[in-house]
């Protein structure tokens, strides 16, 4: 018996999850020709990079990931596994802080502007190389403002051209050093110059859920994971604890953060 055209066969691989894709993929050598088809389309990173590049300014981006190891992550990393995309986000790119200003500077070659986030805004800004430069003078210690220290996060830069956004976050050692320390699996995904990376694929995007992390965090209540949490929770996720328990945003770590994670057998 034929299968269906390609074209509805991708309407109906749409809204199924990747294990059911997977399963439906197994039954025949057509459908497994179909869903790598599919596949092909559906996780596509030039559509991914459409909104912030032209075709030509993203196979720069994508050359300047290679040379640099910066790494696509957060929300729209989440956006391209998952298939979905989410109004008005913001693109995510972690790279190593001595890279930094490789980085900004091709943003800004092709038309973002560096947009401060201090607060009042500070209308005196000084150059972004100085700005970059006076981050890793005091890169130990760093505290960055809505992000949680000890995290390996260096510096964050906002650049804007119209109403996009793309966010450089730079490291103090390497961006999957932020990843790991991420609120919870189901934003630990990340895009290379060549490869896609989810950490948690089946919990994530077969189960929707996502394992709460509080590496990082100190004795007490982190409000900026908290409202992380809170959003993937109205994107669809459940939070669950590490012993399966669903998460609760009024609890209070007062374990160190690792045992949270990893309980003694005593």
């Amino acid at each position: 018996m034929p299968l269906l055209p390609e074209t509805a066969t991708s309407g109906l691989l749409s809204c199924l999850s990747s294990g059911d894709i997977r399963v439906y993929g197994r039954t025949c050598k057509d459908a497994r020709g179909q869903v790598d088809a599919y596949w092909k389309r559906a996780l596509n990173i030039s559509r991914l990079l459409l909104p912030f590049f032209t075709d030509h300014k993203a196979r720069d981006f994508r050359i300047i990931q290679a040379a640099t190891g910066a790494l696509i992550s957060g929300s729209t990393a989440l956006q391209f596994f998952a298939r979905t995309r989410y109004p008005d986000s913001d693109l995510d790119v972690y790279v190593e802080h001595r890279f930094a200003l490789e980085l900004l500077s091709f943003l800004e070659a092709i038309g973002y502007t560096f947009v401060s986030t201090e607060q009042p805004p500070n209308k005196h800004l000084p150059d972004l190389r100085v700005i970059v430069e006076r981050a890793a003078s005091i890169m130990a210690g760093h505290i960055v403002a809505g992000y949680t220290p000890g995290t390996g996060i260096a510096g964050v830069y906002n650049m804007r051209k119209a109403d996009k956004v793309i966010q450089v976050i730079t490291a103090t050692e390497s961006p999957m050093d932020i990843i790991l320390n991420f609120h919870s699996t189901v934003v630990m995904n990340a895009i290379s110059y060549s490869h896609a990376y989810s950490l948690y694929p089946s919990a994530t995007f077969n189960h929707s859920l996502s394992l709460v992390s509080y590496c990082g965090e100190s004795v007490g209540r982190n409000e900026g994971a908290e409202i992380a949490r809170k959003k993937y929770i109205s994107r669809g996720w459940k939070m669950v604890e590490h012993d399966g328990s669903p998460w609760n945003p009024n609890s209070v770590i007062e374990l160190n953060p690792m045992e949270n994670i990893f309980p003694s057998s005593s």
